[in-house]
C-alpha cells in the first residue's frame, strides 16, 4: 500500500499577501512624516551651528587682527545686500576704511584694501533664515570683539514654521543658541 504524502503549500495566499502589504503601507505612512521632521530638525540645527560659527569666526578675526570685521548678506559674494533675508550667502570681510561695506571686483579684496575672509551660507530652500528688525543689513565687530549697537536674533525656521531654532548676538559680541523656551518668530 502506498503512503499518501501530504503536500504542503510553500507560498503565500492572496489574503496573506494583501494583509502584509497593508501593514507595510500603514507603517510607511506613519514613518514618513517622522523622518521628514527628523531631517528638518537636523538641517535647522546645522544651519544654526553654521551661523554661530560664522559670527564667532568674524569676532575672532576682529580681535586677533585688531580690525573692524563686517558680516553681511551678499547675493554676489562681492558686495553687501540690504535685506532681512539671510538665506543666501554671507561675506565676512575686513573693513579698513570703516565704511561698513565692501565693493570687491575680484571677490578677494575690497576696494579699501580689506580682505574677504570668508563666504558662508547658501542654505536650503526648505529652511528660512531671517534676522530681527533691530539689526541693520550687516553685523560689525570692533577690534575688541564687541558688536556695539548690533544686538540681534536670527530665526531659523522650517517652511511650515513648526521647527524653529535661534541664534542671539549680544552687544558685547557673545553668540549663543536660543534656548527652547525663548520665543522664536517664524514667518508664516
Amino acid at each position: 500500500m502506498k503512503k499518501k504524502v501530504l503536500q504542503t503549500n510553500k507560498g503565500f495566499s492572496l489574503i496573506e499577501l494583501l494583509v502584509t502589504i497593508t501593514v507595510a503601507l500603514i507603517l510607511t505612512f506613519i514613518a514618513i512624516p517622522t523622518f521628514y521632521d527628523i531631517t528638518t530638525l537636523s538641517r535647522t540645527e546645522a544651519i544654526q551651528d553654521e551661523i554661530i560659527g560664522a559670527l564667532r569666526f568674524a569676532r575672532y578675526n576682529a580681535m586677533i587682527n585688531n580690525r573692524q570685521i563686517i558680516v553681511c548678506r551678499s547675493s554676489n559674494n562681492k558686495t553687501c545686500d540690504n535685506t532681512s533675508d539671510w538665506n543666501g550667502e554671507w561675506i565676512i570681510f575686513e573693513d579698513y576704511d570703516y565704511s561698513n561695506s565692501c565693493n570687491s571686483p575680484d571677490g578677494i579684496t575690497c576696494s579699501d584694501g580689506g580682505k574677504i575672509l570668508g563666504v558662508r551660507g547658501g542654505f536650503s530652500n526648505t529652511i528660512k533664515v531671517t534676522k530681527n528688525n533691530k539689526i541693520r543689513n550687516f553685523i560689525k565687530f570692533n577690534p575688541m570683539g564687541e558688536a556695539p549697537g548690533y544686538p540681534c536674533t536670527f530665526s531659523i525656521c522650517s517652511s511650515n514654521g513648526e521647527i524653529a531654532k535661534g541664534v542671539t548676538l549680544s552687544m558685547i559680541g557673545r553668540v549663543r543658541k536660543r534656548i527652547s523656551n525663548e520665543a522664536i518668530n517664524c514667518p508664516k
